[in-house]
């Protein structure tokens, strides 16, 4: 919320009219935090592929509490072509419910609703089980149009089991899902990120140097 307020101060002074949306992972010891703004999402792979879950959700037009919030605070929701199944929110034209920034759509000064698109975040907490939990993927909005969370895991566990090692998976595997979500024709930027937790690299049960692996690979993003 203070990242919202900063932004909007200088947003207001430059007249950038320009959001985003975010999802945020953090661990504290063995807590998880993952808090989203908007349509990105995170997903969470347990038991070396057997299970997976949601760990946000999705904010967008056509969730009913979104839709609740919007309309009660004097927004409306609307569908601007029959032909494409996408509701957007008045004022803004967004697709998305939560971003920051979009000063177009919150500012009265700039025709914007107070309470219609908000940057109030929701946050999930839960503690890390180092005998289940053995990664998070994190992607924009550009993958999620064109794949499912069970299709994402899919993909990546794929993409896991043809290789003969750890190190280097934190790369290959958020590339494998961006090329697969390219390939699906997603006209969205396609961002991926993978965190590793130590349950992972008990996959590769030759694998010994798992601080080394963690240290090196566990913060790789690719763009």
């Amino acid at each position: 919320m203070e990242a919202e307020r900063r932004f909007t101060i200088q947003a207001d002074k430059s007249g950038d009219s320009s959001g985003s949306c975010a999802i945020i992972v953090l661990t504290v010891d063995s807590e998880c935090y993952v808090a989203n703004v908007g349509d990105s999402r995170a997903v969470l792979s347990a038991e070396h592929g057997q299970d997976w879950s949601s760990l946000s959700r999705d904010h967008r037009p056509n969730d009913d509490d979104e839709i609740k919030r919007i309309t009660t605070n004097g927004g409306q929701i609307y569908k601007p072509n029959a032909d494409v199944d996408v509701l957007r929110v008045f004022p803004s034209g967004l697709s998305v419910s939560r971003t920051f920034g979009d000063i177009k759509a919150k500012l009265k000064k700039y025709g914007g609703r107070e309470g219609v698109i908000i940057a109030t975040p929701e946050v999930r907490q839960f503690t890390i089980n180092e005998n289940q939990h053995d990664f998070i993927v994190m992607g924009c909005d550009g993958i999620f149009d064109k794949l499912d969370s069970h299709a994402v895991m899919s993909v990546a566990w794929d993409t896991i089991k043809r290789a003969q090692a750890a190190p280097g998976l934190t790369g290959k595997v958020p590339d494998a899902i961006i090329r697969e979500a390219a390939c699906q024709r997603s006209s969205d930027n396609l961002t991926c990120i993978m965190l590793t937790f130590k349950h992972f690299a008990s996959f590769f049960p030759s694998r010994q140097d798992l601080n080394s692996f963690q240290i090196a690979d566990r913060l790789q993003a690719t763009l």
